[in-house]
């Protein structure tokens, strides 16, 4: 049974010009995304790279591995062109999860992590614990726990 919630997992894609030389080159149109210079979403300013994403498909809190699962199989087709991609760009493996407490285990399978190597994604995991661990704000900060 899945511990983690609000689970999600995406290839994200960044480097400078505008979105459309990504998606030219990977021949695949982006879930979401912006361009170098194109206003912040939130706040105030201009991007300063562009960004890329595609995500897993799955909805939001799947297990992580049904997330990478699908999002391989995304991938897959295009694997040609995303290997290519220059070192003008970077690119990355991002996974999201909330956990209910920070003494929760998680596992993913040593084949996700080849596989993100052989597509030369770098990985960006965030996770996140209902239970706050580590929040100065809240009065948990690492030195405390």
């Amino acid at each position: 049974m899945p511990i983690e919630t609000e689970a999600r997992a995406y290839l994200r894609v960044t480097g400078s010009g505008l979105i459309e030389e990504i998606t030219g080159q990977l021949g695949l149109e982006p879930d979401d995304g912006w361009s170098e210079g194109d206003p912040k979403r939130r706040g105030s300013g201009i991007y300063g790279f562009s960004s890329w994403v595609l995500h897993s498909g799955e909805r939001t809190g799947s297990p992580l591995d049904t997330q990478f699962r699908s999002l391989w199989k995304r991938i897959e087709p295009h694997k040609d062109r995303l290997r290519a991609l220059g070192p003008e760009f970077s690119r990355f493996l991002v996974c999201t999860a909330w956990f209910p407490t920070r003494d929760t285990q998680l596992n993913i399978a040593a084949g996700h992590f080849a596989t993100a190597a052989y597509y030369r994604l770098e990985p960006d995991f965030d996770f996140y614990f209902d239970d706050d661990f580590g929040h100065e704000d809240a009065g948990k900060g690492y030195a405390t726990w």
